[in-house]
């Protein structure tokens, strides 16, 4: 049996065998393979008939003639015209369109030069004719897969330069049109890129295709790198030539050596066309550009968009550095706004939870001072009460009551969040990422939290006010007054909120003086009643053994009135007990000199009809008067106050000086009122209680 029977055979035997594996598509299958046979076989029978011919033609040609130098091209025709569908589908699939789209080309002048130099032959070969016909049929495949390759996130400048003469080759559009479709296939690229739930793939990944686009614009159509290409191709210059197509195609060494030199030499036509303007190109990229970054906003819109989904700063500082990648201005300023834009919306929240968080967190503590379960719990207890047996040794070292520093660990805990969370986004280590502007809107609005933190502590302070209770409400005063003169003295928070190591300190001497003279009203308006000042005869009479003879014979007490004594020893106590962790009181002495001085002027206008009481209630106001004054307070005397009585209220505040001691500050030179003008301050300058 003939070998081509047997292999009919051998095919008919296996066709339920490729019906199995490929299904509806096994008689395209089998088609391909009975023509393949009926091609050798084809070839066989014109291979044997050249043969025959040459055998004839060398019976009359002399023996001593030279053999031909002639080679027959039609089976390299054949086979090229034969496997093109095949070599095309192949080269399609490697993504080499230009290849495909020069092999369709090739193909058809091939299949043209049969048709005219060798009818008869190709009459004969049916089988050629519907593979040329599969073959014209892969047109728009290779418009459509060069096309689609255009879509790939990344592509190279040979991988366009190349789609895009191939799309030129076989679907002849402009030079415009191939920059408008390369620009739409970006776009769908860049739509697809969307659809990524990870914002830092988004945007790098969007910025990398931005930036390759534009470099491939401008090297295409600026340079002139497509039109170059497309002239190389058309001089047989170029990277592809028909002869290296064809070594790259199987059995290329059967149609190499066979086929024609002007098909050897062939090169495609290219349709001349006008180049596009520099400018044309440049605002048909920025329009590109525009609208590539218009479909951004709202994937990176800082509230509603993926970037809604960072709530924290340092989050955000990897992100800019992508940004970075890009050389193209208004790209990376429309990045590097959108970071900014949610950066300003997360520290927003960061310091409005800071205003809030430690609002509720002093009122809360406001709150709690109001009722103190019992006396060894007292934050401001006298430090001169018994030591608890239970004593915890740690307290006695703190430098606030445990509830102010509760507070104030708060405070600084938060703003040093704060800090923590944009220091590093604002003050890049790179300083090319800085943003003055940026800097600047965070410093405005920090300063404003800092003012709002202010208005917070006068809306606490309002709070306190509504207390009804005076002894509750003096509690709260105590407490407040630490805590204002410990934030005083805190700097590390404002420099935290400012971001800067030079920020001045709030001033928060409007309300710590307002606490003060509410402090004093609170304490004077308590201790002081009208009516427990009566220097009646009956006391005179038993005390008048602390009389002592005038320089003009009358006489005067040598100290003040036991009402007076108990009043200002029971507002020093108070003062002490203020006092215990303030660095400086000095403003609060004043405020209370100052409420003491003037409720006691009403209580001394109380008109006395008996003389005696009359010098009691003068030496009491002297008394007061040098207090004061001695103090470094200006006070208006009222009554009579004459030397002798001035002298005598001296002498004997020198002795009761470590019973009032925290109502005396002590300068080097008292006041004016004080009668003392000039004279170095005898009195002693005791100093503040210890700290716990």
């Amino acid at each position: 049996m003939h070998p081509i029977e047997e292999l009919k055979q051998e095919i008919d035997k296996r066709g339920l065998i490729v019906q199995a594996i490929v299904g509806d598509r096994y008689k395209q299958v089998l088609n391909v393979s009975q023509s393949v046979v009926h091609l050798d076989k084809s070839i066989e029978e014109i291979q044997n008939t050249i043969d025959d011919i040459r055998s004839l033609s060398s019976r009359d040609t002399p023996v001593n003639s030279l053999p031909s130098t002639h080679i027959d091209p039609i089976p390299a025709l054949v086979k090229l015209v034969h496997d093109s569908t095949e070599n095309i589908w192949r080269l399609i699939e490697n993504e080499q369109h230009l290849h495909a789209a020069w092999l369709y080309s090739l193909a058809k002048i091939t299949h043209m030069q049969l048709s005219s130099t060798y009818p008869d032959t190709l009459n004969q070969l049916v089988i050629l004719k519907s593979q040329h016909e599969s073959t014209l049929q892969l047109k728009p495949q290779i418009v459509l897969k060069a096309v689609i390759s255009l879509i790939k996130q990344s592509i190279t400048f040979d991988d366009a330069r190349s789609t895009l003469t191939a799309l030129i080759l076989l679907d002849s559009p402009s030079y415009g049109q191939s920059l408008d479709k390369l620009l739409t296939q970006r776009t769908t690229a860049l739509t697809h890129i969307q659809n990524n739930p990870s914002v830092e793939l988004i945007i790098s990944q969007s910025l990398q295709l931005i930036n390759e686009t534009h470099e491939l614009v401008h090297k295409l159509y600026i340079q002139d790198e497509l039109s170059r290409y497309i002239g190389q191709c058309s001089g047989n210059t170029a990277d592809i030539t028909t002869n290296t197509l064809i070594n790259q195609l199987s059995g290329s060494e059967i149609i190499i050596h066979r086929i024609p030199n002007q098909l050897l030499n062939y090169t495609p036509y290219f349709a001349p066309f006008d180049k596009i303007p520099n400018e044309q190109v440049n605002q048909t990229l920025d329009k590109w550009i525009a609208s590539s970054l218009d479909s951004l906003k709202s994937v990176l819109d800082a509230q509603n968009g993926l970037l809604a989904d960072i709530n924290n700063i340092s989050d955000l500082c990897p992100l800019r550095a992508i940004v970075e990648i890009t050389n193209i201005e208004h790209v990376k300023n429309f990045f590097v706004s959108a970071l900014e834009e949610r950066c300003q919306v997360i520290w927003k929240d960061l310091h409005n939870d800071y205003l809030e968080t430690t609002q509720t967190k002093v009122n809360k503590a406001m709150n709690t001072v109001t009722n103190i379960p019992n006396a060894k719990n007292d934050p401001i207890k006298n430090l001169l009460a018994p030591l608890p047996e239970n004593l915890d040794t740690t307290t006695l070292y703190t430098e606030h009551v445990p509830i102010v520093s509760e507070m104030l660990t708060v405070i600084k805990n938060q703003s040093t969040h704060i800090h923590d969370q944009i220091y590093d986004f604002l003050w890049a280590p790179n300083t090319a990422l800085q943003s003055k502007n940026l800097l600047n809107t965070y410093h405005e609005y920090a300063n404003g939290t800092l003012t709002r933190f202010l208005h917070n502590l006068d809306s606490t302070f309002d709070k306190v006010l509504q207390n009804a209770n005076t002894t509750q409400r003096k509690r709260q005063l105590m407490v407040f007054r630490h805590l204002l003169e410990a934030l005083q003295k805190e700097e590390t928070i404002a420099r935290n909120i400012m971001l800067n190591e030079e920020t001045q300190q709030p001033v928060y001497m409007d309300v710590i003086k307002r606490v003060n003279e509410k402090w004093a009203t609170d304490v004077v308006n308590d201790k002081v009643e009208d009516d427990s000042f009566v220097w009646s005869t009956s006391e005179l009479d038993a005390d008048e053994t602390r009389w002592s003879n005038s320089s003009g014979g009358s006489k005067i007490p040598e100290g003040p009135s036991r009402q007076l004594i108990d009043l200002l020893s029971g507002i020093a106590h108070d003062v002490e007990n203020i006092s215990l962790h303030l660095q400086d009181n000095k403003e609060l002495l004043k405020s209370m000199l100052s409420q003491l001085w003037e409720r006691m002027s009403r209580v001394f206008d109380k008109e006395e009809t008996d003389e005696r009481a009359k010098v009691r209630k003068s030496f009491d106001i002297a008394f007061l008067n040098v207090l004061c004054g001695h103090s470094g307070m200006e006070v208006e005397m009222k009554g009579d106050h004459t030397e002798e009585l001035r002298a005598a209220a001296f002498e004997a505040l020198k002795k009761y000086q470590v019973i009032l001691g925290a109502l005396i500050n002590a300068p080097g030179i008292p006041a004016a009122g004080a009668g003392a003008t000039g004279r170095l301050n005898p009195l002693l300058r005791l100093g503040q209680p210890a700290k716990k």
